[in-house]
């Protein structure tokens, strides 16, 4: 590690069943690693805790309770002491009072996230056994930052709720045993990438191809990021894969598709919370909402994109403070909010709105009894309302088209990750968007010093931006990079490489300025590429997302977009449509819809080419030639009306044919619907009369475990007061009294009893063989055997060392069952009995 890095810190969480596996990890652990390890286990505030002396009996390390305003000492382990929240800030420990009134309060998240924060890939996070969810979020910041983090295996724990939980969010890099973790973090310490964290992988050339490498096998092109997080995340990778050289590491990305997925997956980490900053949501409450309704007439809606999404938390955080206002303004207006994100699995989280506790914390208790419900899984579900707001998808905003017609853009924490050029573009996507009256909002982090052109200054702290007057142009996509290919023998030379990229070059220049706009649509009139400006033609439709071509396509177009489209899949031919007229922004104009099927040898999906091109003269569709009425033969101005007429007319019964067809097809799908929806009707009727009956069962069942769990309180009240007897009866009897089991162990005796038999309070348990009884009688442990086995009392008499005769009454100890389970033995002092006899 360079002098110039934050030394390592290791934070460990667990909770129920926890002190088992920080036993296992500390003993396995080198003492000189150079780490500072914080421990944190959830223990109430009242609870004496001896965590401190018992991890010492099993490591070298120094082990301490955290004092407030202490630094961590490498090779030490601090431990948070009960009743105390911790984190560490400007590299010291600050330690706050536990607010046993809230349930949520994620302790072990907190800590994690202010060491994230503050170590950046310094940072080390363990989850151990636990219940519950919390170090998830504290996880995923460490990850993010470039830490490492690791989690307990459920085989090895007691409680694997809590690890798990966290593995299926995806925020732990090695599931492993404690002593798995011990080894991998001494591991660690020696790779030659952890002696200098902040150094930049040498070989650029490696980095650019292992970036080829996501994009030809996933598709998702980073070339754009910024190269600071590029290089911090492919470190990180290194680190746990335990590659020293770029070359290492490139040719295990050639080979692992896993690793493959896992670094792309590494790139899209972006962090996120409810509420996250919640000043900005406050301004925007307050400003921003106001100005922007100020321009919506009757019934027209409030439209709002947030790209880069993630799971979802700052859709519904504008979601909640949108339904606030209107609310408490009395309003009623369409609210739409486009929520976009690259991760597939990121929008299935989004979409089901269903986040932990301590992912709710931030949240007010009135926003969380008014906008969530609790699940049965004790989770928190957005409801419903709230729900219906957004519209989640899969976008790649640096290349899919943006959303139109736009009141708010909130981009906040996407634009830190991705360089100059990209930013300028998407600020440019932003202009394009957005209503003159629109609002830009950014992250803390983040300014428009890549779109000053585009938009000015509202409100500088909470970064909120108006657009600026003027119209620009839809900034075109940032050329993707190329395909891998590896080099072989045959290549041609440099100098054609160049003459063929300029060649390259110069054909799409053509193609962008002089070919007509156009889509490439699959089978299913999916758009899956767009050539040119096509706005003209086609646009987002309002409602969901959705790229299906007929939904975007302009409505004057529809029905010649859709006969050519259904004559190229029938023909597989070229379809070339006369000449078709549409409104433009109250303009008339003209195109022609070319479609032609696009073939490839070998594949069976099929994809058509459709071009909006520029009108030509078209043979005229009337039946007549127009008739001529003066001498020099030009055609009267009503003939040409006429004309124009009977082409239209023409026109609109091969729309009507079409659209008959088309009501004549749909009938028959929407009957077959019907009877596949009254089946499946049926079917979740007898579904909800079976979850009826197990209802009734689990209720019935929830009684009889009451009713058992009363029994069973009250028995426990009886025998502590039977055992409360007992011990009085014992304590009043002034005879020396001894009971043993059938196994001849110590089981009670009387205070009495202990120096005639040799007798102290931790001899409970204890074989009476192992005792020396001050009495002289040598066969006492066969009388007793005697007693036990025919169940009969016996009595004796015996004298003890200072010449005192007892009478020994030896009686069998008998249970319930009657059935005899030890003796009792009572000892009669008869020593002035027989000397006055």
């Amino acid at each position: 590690m360079s002098a110039s890095e934050p030394p390592l810190i290791v934070v460990i969480g667990a909770s129920a069943g926890g002190l088992k596996a920080i036993y296992e990890l500390i003993e396995n652990l080198p003492t000189d690693t150079g780490y500072s390890f914080l421990v944190m286990q959830h223990l109430k505030a009242d609870h004496k805790t001896m965590l401190a002396p018992l991890l010492q009996s099993r490591t070298a390390m120094p082990v301490v309770e955290m004092a407030d305003n202490a630094t961590p000492q490498p090779n030490h382990i601090h431990v948070v002491p009960p009743g105390r929240t911790a984190l560490f800030e400007n590299g010291h420990m600050v330690l706050h009072a536990f607010d046993s009134q809230n349930a949520h309060q994620a302790r072990i998240d907190d800590l994690l996230i202010s060491v994230a924060e503050s170590q950046g890939p310094s940072a080390v996070g363990v989850l151990l056994s636990g219940s519950g969810s919390d170090g998830t979020e504290g996880l995923k910041h460490i990850k993010s930052a470039g830490g490492i983090t690791f989690a307990q295996d459920s085989e090895s724990a007691e409680f694997a709720q809590m690890p798990a939980h966290a593995i299926n969010a995806g925020s732990v890099d090695m599931v492993l045993a404690p002593a798995a973790i011990a080894q991998k973090l001494a591991a660690l310490r020696d790779h030659p990438l952890a002696q200098d964290l902040g150094a930049e992988p040498t070989d650029k050339r490696s980095i650019q191809a292992m970036l080829k490498l996501l994009w030809q096998h996933s598709g998702f092109d980073f070339s754009h990021y910024k190269q600071s997080t590029i290089q911090r995340r492919i470190r990180r990778r290194m680190l746990l894969k335990h590659t020293q050289k770029d070359a290492q590491y490139l040719e295990l990305l050639r080979n692992d598709a896993n690793e493959r997925a896992t670094l792309a997956q590494d790139f899209l980490i972006n962090v996120t919370a409810l509420f996250r900053d919640p000043e900005v949501f406050d301004e925007i409450k307050r400003e921003v909402l106001p100005h922007l309704l100020e321009h919506k007439e009757k019934g027209e809606g409030l439209r709002v994109w947030v790209p880069g999404c993630s799971t979802g938390e700052e859709a519904y955080s504008l979601a909640i403070i949108i339904a606030e206002y209107l609310d408490e303004n009395d309003l009623e207006v369409p609210v739409q909010i486009f929520a976009t994100d690259l991760d597939s699995a990121a929008i299935a989280t989004a979409r089901a709105g269903v986040y932990t506790a301590q992912q709710v914390a931030l949240l007010t208790r009135s926003r969380l009894h008014r906008y969530f419900v609790n699940t049965a899984q004790g989770h928190y579900q957005v409801k419903k309302k709230i729900r219906g707001y957004c519209i989640f998808s899969e976008q790649d905003v640096t290349q899919d088209p943006p959303f139109a017609r736009l009141d708010l853009i909130s981009c906040r924490n996407l634009l830190i990750y991705l360089d100059g050029s990209l930013q300028s573009r998407l600020f440019g996507l932003f202009h394009f968007a957005l209503y003159p009256w629109g609002r830009l909002v950014l992250g803390k982090s983040e300014s428009i010093s890549n779109g000053d052109s585009y938009f000015s200054v509202v409100d500088q702290k909470q970064k909120i931006y108006a657009k600026k007057a003027g119209r620009h142009a839809l900034p075109r996509p940032l050329r993707q990079m190329p395909s891998v290919h590896n080099a072989r023998a045959g290549s041609p030379p440099e100098t054609m490489k160049r003459e063929q990229s300029i060649q390259k070059q110069a054909e799409q220049i053509i193609l962008d300025e002089f070919s007509p706009p156009g889509v490439i649509v699959d089978a299913e009139l999916t758009i899956c590429r767009f050539i040119g400006q096509t706005g003209p033609f086609i646009e987002p439709a309002p409602g969901s997302v959705s790229l299906k071509l007929l939904k975007m396509a302009q409505r004057d177009l529809l029905v010649d977009l859709r006969n050519a489209l259904a004559r190229a899949k029938e023909t597989q031919d070229r379809v070339d449509t006369p000449e078709v007229r549409f409104n433009l922004k109250e303009e008339r104009k003209t195109t022609r819809i070319v479609v032609q099927p696009l073939s490839q040898e070998g594949a069976e999906d099929s994809y058509y080419l459709v071009l909006f091109a520029d009108t030509h003269p078209e043979p005229s569709l009337a039946p007549e030639p127009a008739p001529v009425d003066d001498e020099n033969g030009e055609p009267a101005a009503g003939n040409q009306r006429i004309k124009e007429l009977e082409s239209e007319l023409y026109r609109a019964r091969r729309e009507l044919k079409s659209v008959i067809n088309d009501h004549v097809a749909t009938n028959e799908e929407l009957q077959n619907a019907s009877e596949q929806i009254q089946s499946a009707n049926e079917e979740l009727q007898s579904t909800n009369e079976e979850l009826e009956s197990a209802q009734e069962e689990l209720q019935s069942t929830n009684e009889e475990l009451a009713t058992l769990n009363d029994e069973l309180e009250a028995r426990n009240s009886d025998l502590a007061l039977v055992n409360a007897d007992l011990r009085n009866l014992l304590s009043s009897v002034q005879l020396p009294v001894l009971m043993l089991n059938r196994d001849l162990e110590v089981r009670q005796f009387t205070s009495l009893a202990k120096p005639l038999l040799n007798l102290i309070d931790t001899d409970v348990g204890r074989p009476f063989s192992d005792l020396s009884p001050n009495l002289n009688l040598p066969d006492l442990r066969t009388i007793i055997c005697t007693v036990i086995d025919q169940g009969e009392s016996q009595t004796i008499e015996a004298s003890d060392n200072d010449s005192n005769l007892y009478s020994i009454s030896i009686r069998p100890y008998k249970d319930l069952d009657d059935k005899v389970t030890g003796v009792v033995l009572v000892f009669f002092d008869i020593t002035f009995i027989k000397n006055d006899a």
